[in-house]
Parts: C-alpha cells; sequence; structure tokens
C-alpha cells in the first residue's frame, strides 16, 4: 500500500469508531503512526461537533476531513491556502524580529511552542513524522491477515 493508501485505512477505521479498534490496533492494521490516528480521532471529533452528519463523515477523504476541520476555505484550493497562510506566519515571525531568536535556541523554542499550547509539539510531530515504510522482514504477529 502506498502511504496515502495507508492514511486512507486508518481513517476508515477511525471514523467507523468500532470500539474495538484502539489506536494500537489501527495502527498495526494500516500502519500509521500514532500522531496520525491520534490527529485522525481529534479532527473527526471536531467535525462532530460542527454537525456534520455521519453519512458526510464516511463520505469524505481523510485530506478533505482535515480540511473541513481546521476551517480551510471550500473555494480555494487546499495546497495554495497552506501555503499562503503559511507565508503570513513567516512574515509575522520576520516582521517581530523572532526568527534568530527560534533558530538560536531550538530547546527553548520547543518549550516555548509547549507552553502555548500543549497539544502543539504532538501536532508538529505527528504533521512531520514520515509514514512507516513497508518492511516485508517484520513480523506479521497480529494482523488479522
Amino acid at each position: 500500500m502506498t502511504p496515502e493508501d495507508r492514511t486512507e485505512a486508518a481513517w476508515k477505521l477511525v471514523r467507523q469508531k468500532d470500539p474495538s479498534d484502539s489506536i494500537r490496533s489501527i495502527m498495526m492494521d494500516t500502519g500509521a503512526s500514532k500522531g496520525t490516528v491520534n490527529n485522525m480521532r481529534n479532527v473527526l471529533k471536531k467535525l462532530e461537533a460542527a454537525g456534520y452528519q455521519p453519512e458526510e463523515i464516511r463520505a469524505s477523504s481523510w485530506n478533505r476531513a482535515r480540511q473541513v476541520a481546521n476551517g480551510s476555505p471550500e473555494s480555494q484550493e487546499h495546497e495554495d491556502w497552506i501555503e499562503a497562510e503559511a507565508q503570513k506566519l513567516v512574515d509575522a515571525i520576520l516582521n517581530a524580529k523572532l526568527a534568530a531568536r527560534l533558530l538560536k535556541h531550538t530547546d527553548i523554542t520547543a518549550l516555548a511552542l509547549a507552553k502555548l499550547s500543549p497539544d502543539l509539539p504532538n501536532a508538529l510531530m505527528a504533521e512531520w513524522a514520515p509514514e512507516p515504510g513497508f518492511d516485508p522482514n517484520d513480523e506479521a504477529e497480529d494482523l488479522p491477515f
């Protein structure tokens, strides 16, 4: 399976909300990371809280669900929107003359981000973590097939 296939498989399991599907079992079944599965569960909660019906959620891809949960404009191409928002943040950091301070001591920057929002470091790691590749030498125990 491609990384996209694994991610979509994990999203399918998360949105089914089967009580027997633990984070670990979804990770084992799909190869998605713990951070990705946690992020998916958070997105599902946001969509449900926003009033989206189960049928709407089931019909959405992971990328689309994440866009909607994060308030991405419906009419704008998602990648272009992300790029524009990221550039705005870079400009704000540069205007506040924070770039050098952020880069000088990354350990202090990490602590500051955690103080800003305790969930931010985990969300960043989940965003940046590569999906694990398929290793044919891995033990196949606990897999349903």
